[in-house]
Parts: structure tokens; sequence; C-alpha cells
């Protein structure tokens, strides 16, 4: 009994862990979307309307509400192409990689 106790502490443990890591997770990548946005000076407003982008999905992605899936990962990746800022994935998903920047071709 004690053993099965232990290991569910345990296990609980782990998902506590887990949860609050993906949150983390989810906040900096918020972040990362408002930053990109607010640099093109665009309300989120504007930016939705622009892109055709849910303004009430980009909200709770900038609010990190929930994750983002890889449909809107692309489709944010789109918009801030078409704004003329480069910037990977792998940044927008991790902050890994180049920081994003503007193409002024």
């Amino acid at each position: 009994m004690e053993f099965k106790a232990l290991c569910f502490q345990t296990e609980f443990i782990v998902f506590l862990d887990w949860t609050t890591k993906l949150e983390e997770h989810n906040k900096d990548v918020g972040r990362r979307i408002y930053t990109l946005r607010k640099h093109l000076l665009l309300s989120r407003k504007e930016f939705c309307r622009k892109h055709k982008i849910p303004e009430p999905l980009l909200r709770a992605l900038e609010l990190s509400l929930f994750s983002i899936n890889e449909k809107y990962t692309q489709k944010l990746l789109e918009a801030f192409k078409n704004e003329k800022i480069i910037c990977t994935e792998a940044w927008l998903l991790h902050g890994t990689g180049p920081t994003p920047i503007l193409n002024n071709d």
C-alpha cells in the first residue's frame, strides 16, 4: 500500500511539473506573438482583419489561454512574412534559432 501511494504521489508531482512547464511554454509563445504584432504597430483587430485570423483566437494565444496548433502556427508565420518579418517556427514556438528580423526588400 505504501508503495502504491508513493507512486501515485510521484506521478502527480510529475504531472504538475509537466503542466507547469506547458503553461510556461504557452506564456512564452504568447509573448512572442504579442511582441511581433506590437512591433508592427497594429492593433489586434487590424492584424486579424488584415490576415484573416479570428480575433478571439489571437487574443487567446497572446494571453496564453491555450496552446497553438500547427494550422495557426503556419498562418501566423505567413502573416508575419507578409508584414516583412522573417520569423522561424522554432523561434515562434520555442524561442530558439535566429531572432526575427525585418526584411526591408
